[in-house]
């Protein structure tokens, strides 16, 4: 990772591009979740010229502070349900509080499917290498569910790319059958900080970029 950080997502996802060019051959599909993360994912999908899609993420909030992730879920039949067993330790959560938070947090699952994809679930995957990118800023707990929901996909190869790797990162994927890419380790995930200036073209249109980009034709 530059020691200055990027400019902004779109040059991180030029730089990340290059370390993925290896795949660009092979049929692929790359994922995001429907946040700032796009405006990684979108560099990449360009350079391999794979198609772009979200995975509709959810992520289940402590009750007494909504900024604690305890938890996540993504969209499925059943959907993927990830949880922090760590902070549900530390918070002292009852069974009770878990269950409405999830609760709370599926409910905002079916409307990003029906914004970003008209309510059409996940395409079946097989053989395409699904590479899902993130920016940095989302729990690892939810990029867990992400990759669970394409691995319920049917994703046979599944592919983590970020910026940077953060040390929970590592400590969450370790011993899964799952390929990270990263431009290298960072101390703790603040993702936004390695970022000089916003992405304000997919900040303010991530559906119509996701509209745009869902259609390239992966490689045969």
């Amino acid at each position: 990772v530059p020691a200055a950080g990027f400019a902004d997502r779109a040059e991180a996802g030029r730089l990340l591009a290059l370390r993925l060019l290896g795949f660009g051959a092979k049929p692929v599909r790359v994922f995001a979740p429907p946040t700032d993360a796009l405006a990684v994912a979108v560099e990449i999908a360009r350079t391999l010229k794979a198609p772009l899609d979200i995975v509709a993420v959810c992520t289940v909030t402590a009750p007494a502070d909504a900024a604690v992730a305890i938890g996540a879920i993504a969209e499925g039949t059943p959907p993927e349900i990830a949880l922090d067993a760590a902070a549900i330790r530390r918070l002292n959560l009852l069974q009770a509080d878990i269950e409405a938070a999830v609760r709370i947090a599926r409910d905002g699952v079916v409307p990003l499917q029906a914004a970003f994809r008209q309510g059409r679930p996940l395409p079946p995957l097989g053989a395409e290498i699904a590479i899902l990118v993130d920016d940095g800023d989302t729990p690892a707990v939810s990029i867990e569910a992400c990759l669970a929901a394409l691995g319920r996909a049917g994703a046979r190869n599944r592919v983590l790319a970020m910026p940077f790797l953060a040390p929970t990162i590592v400590e969450r994927f370790a011993g899964l059958p799952i390929a990270t890419v990263s431009l290298g380790e960072q101390a703790e995930p603040e993702g936004s900080s390695l970022y000089r200036s916003a992405d304000r073209a997919v900040e303010n249109d991530r559906i119509a970029l996701i509209e745009r980009y869902r259609t390239l034709p992966s490689h045969a």
